[in-house]
């Protein structure tokens, strides 16, 4: 049995074209599914038409636009118009089907350019939401950014639509407030939340609903950087030399009041929440170290992450120079 991709015959033979630079590989007959066209009257065997001559490297030369012919030559292997999704360039389209005499194609072209267009305006169509008491404003476009979450099948033609309410929105039984960062993410596809967000779960729970995996994994994502707490611990020194005897030092811890209550009494309270200091004269140096610091850190969760340490002389100050060593640490803050 001869495979199906055996050349048989002469309405099988493999042509190879020139169009305006592009080149392109078919048979002669896709060239003659229809027949009174140019091209099938150019390459068919019984033609009075001369067939296309030939560039130089012996393909048929058609002075046609190169890019557009891929989507005649579709046409032509399946009687299909089938197109990019984005696709625009309907006037180019349909001048090389004219130029090609397929009104086959001219047809098709005209029903699906008139659709494109209805389909245009009504993205642009403005809707009027009522999400659970809460009254939105947007463009279908926006509703149907994600073609393939609730809101794009819902919007986009492909799932009934939402209910609506006495006013005529379109009404959707859910969280109210939420919709707000779930209608801005489809509208600049980022997250903007005020400060102090906190309802993480219920937002996870709405982006799943809606069914917009990029939203769930950016919302998981900021839930997971906002869930981190950090502590800053400075040591401020000025002195002569770095000899430990010598500096006129200070140690400051910064963080959550929560935190700075779990360290040892080692580090003292100045009247601040969110802040403790621990100076030279309070203790003896040789009781307390940097490492039983960072220690006592790391017993309540701490991991250290940074390090910054600068200094400069003031010469005012007789050569004396100043300084300050920075520690970040971090924990998941559940």
């Amino acid at each position: 049995m001869e495979s199906p991709w055996t050349v048989t015959s002469a309405t099988n033979e493999l042509l190879n074209l020139n169009v305006g630079g592009h080149f392109y590989t078919t048979t002669r007959s896709t060239f003659t599914r229809y027949p009174d066209s140019m091209l099938g009257k150019m390459f068919s065997s019984d033609s009075s038409l001369p067939p296309a001559r030939r560039d130089d490297n012996n393909r048929y030369y058609i002075d046609g636009d190169g890019p557009t012919f891929r989507h005649i030559l579709n046409f032509l292997r399946r009687s299909k118009l089938i197109l990019p999704r984005d696709f625009n360039d309907w006037d180019m389209l349909t001048a090389e089907a004219d130029f090609y005499q397929i009104p086959e194609l001219i047809q098709l072209i005209v029903e699906r350019s008139k659709q494109d267009e209805v389909h245009s305006s009504a993205t642009d169509e403005l809707l009027n939401l009522n999400v659970g008491g809460n009254f939105y404003t947007t463009n279908r476009s926006t509703l149907t950014r994600y073609p393939k979450s609730k809101l794009g099948l819902m919007f986009g033609g492909h799932l009934p639509t939402a209910h609506r309410d006495d006013s005529n929105r379109y009404y959707i039984d859910r969280d109210g407030p939420t919709f707000r960062y779930i209608l801005n993410f489809l509208r600049q596809s980022k997250l903007v939340f005020p400060h102090g967000f906190k309802d993480w779960d219920i937002l996870i729970a709405e982006a799943d609903f809606y069914q917009i995996p990029d939203l769930v994994k950016f919302v998981s994502e900021r839930r997971k950087a906002n869930n981190k707490s950090l502590l800053e611990v400075q040591l401020v020194y000025k002195a002569a030399s770095v000899e430990a005897k010598k500096l006129n030092y200070c140690w400051k811890v910064y963080g959550q009041p929560k935190f700075l209550d779990q360290l040892p009494s080692i580090v003292g309270f100045n009247g601040r929440k969110d802040l403790r200091i621990l100076k030279k004269e309070d203790i003896e140096c040789s009781d307390f170290t940097r490492s039983q610091l960072f220690d006592e850190i790391s017993k309540i969760g701490f991991t250290l992450i940074n390090t910054v340490s600068t200094s400069s002389s003031n010469v005012n100050l007789g050569g004396y120079f100043d300084g300050k060593d920075r520690w970040i640490f971090m924990k998941d803050d559940m």
